[in-house]
């Protein structure tokens, strides 16, 4: 009956609960409840129908079997074989407690269940990998608060950056991010206006939800002074989506150009020629004596961002494949671009002080090359 087979069931699921997997388990479970549902089923069904009247025959007066008997008797075959099966079915979910522990069956068994397991561990391996998001672009969100931090926004940068490059100047950051170091340069330095470009729309929509943000807690101060000369500021800041080096950009536009641990993604993503092209584009953008600050990643970080996406689909160029090294960036802008050096700082050489601890990952130099005045192409 289908109510002693479910009964039958749960003991059997109470039993081997310990040698089930995760997912084993799982598909027990769900049996179980579909068991006890059909028990349920059949014991209404059977309350609803009146008994059956029984005629009494003796041995030699039994009838022959009618065409309908027939037909019930082949549909009993096959309900029992059905019935078979499915208690087959039912004891594939779990190891036979049969068995001899110290018997080879009892070790083939064991080595099944460790199989599976195993296979559904590289499974849910593979599963978390495909849905590890991929920073292709190394579009990394919350990435100055790793970077810096949660006690709050000091950037090491902003203390060697000269406030007067950016005074009064029409600016573009390239690679913005979330948009925190482009309004800090626009509050702190009163630029003329501020652009932030990125690929990555999500990171623009927190760059506008930061830009809000601060806008709405300088307002609170009104009261100062500075306050009113701030928020000021931040009626030119805006920020846009979009992959830039493949965009238009009016030629001598802006003052200054703002490009912060860049140009490794645009490297690995589009090779040299791509970084190239991103090099050419900087000096048309820029007017006569615009400056170009450009902060390159180092060459062993290609190599760490290579191997750090090797689960995910990201078509990187091979760092043997890259012609032009980091350390070869100032040769090629001033050489191959036109580009002339004004200096070259690093955040925490300068910044900290003799003897401070460096700062991980902002221990990077920062060039500042400038677009000769006598030129404007």
């Amino acid at each position: 009956m289908a109510a002693d087979r479910a009964v039958e069931f749960n003991q059997q699921l109470e039993e081997h609960r310990s040698n089930l997997t995760a997912n084993q388990l799982k598909r027990a479970r769900k049996k179980r409840a579909k068991l006890f549902q059909q028990a349920l089923t059949a014991s209404l069904a059977d309350g609803c129908q009146p008994a059956a009247k029984r005629t009494k025959f003796s041995d030699d007066e039994w009838p022959e079997p009618s065409m309908s008997s027939q037909l019930q008797d082949g549909s009993t075959c096959k309900q029992q074989q059905q019935q078979q099966q499915q208690q087959q079915q039912d004891d594939s979910l779990w190891p036979s407690s049969s068995y001899d522990a110290g018997s080879s069956h009892s070790r083939g068994m064991e080595q099944l269940l460790q199989q599976q397991e195993d296979s559904a561990a590289v499974q849910q391996q593979q599963q978390r990998k495909k849905q590890r998001p991929s920073f292709q672009y190394g579009n990394y969100h919350h990435y100055y608060g790793y970077r810096i931090g949660p006690s709050g926004f000091e950037d090491a940068r902003l203390k060697v950056l000269d406030a007067s490059w950016f005074r009064g100047a029409d600016v573009l950051d390239v690679g913005c991010n979330e948009g925190l170091l482009s309004l800090a340069l626009a509050v702190g330095c009163c630029c003329r206006s501020m652009t932030g470009v990125d690929i990555d729309p999500a990171l623009v929509a927190k760059a506008c939800t930061n830009l809000s943000r601060t806008r709405s807690e300088l307002t609170q101060q009104m009261r100062a002074a500075v306050a009113a000369r701030w928020i000021k500021a931040l009626t030119r800041v805006g920020f846009k989506a979009g992959n830039w080096l493949e965009q238009g950009c009016a030629s001598n536009k802006y003052e200054v150009v703002t490009c912060f641990s860049v140009s490794k993604w645009v490297h690995l993503n589009w090779g040299d020629d791509g970084l190239m092209r991103l090099f050419h584009k900087f000096y048309r953008c820029l007017a006569p004596g615009g400056l170009l600050v450009l902060e390159p990643q180092p060459w062993k970080s290609y190599q760490a961002a290579v191997h750090k996406q090797g689960g995910t689909s990201a078509p990187f160029y091979k760092p043997e494949q890259l012609k032009l090294r980091p350390e070869g960036f100032v040769g090629f802008l001033t050489q191959r671009v036109g580009f002339e050096l004004v200096q070259q700082l690093s955040a925490v050489s300068q910044a900290a002080g003799p003897g401070a601890v460096p700062v991980k990952g902002f221990d990077r130099p920062i060039l500042v090359l400038r677009k000769p005045a006598a030129l404007a192409n």
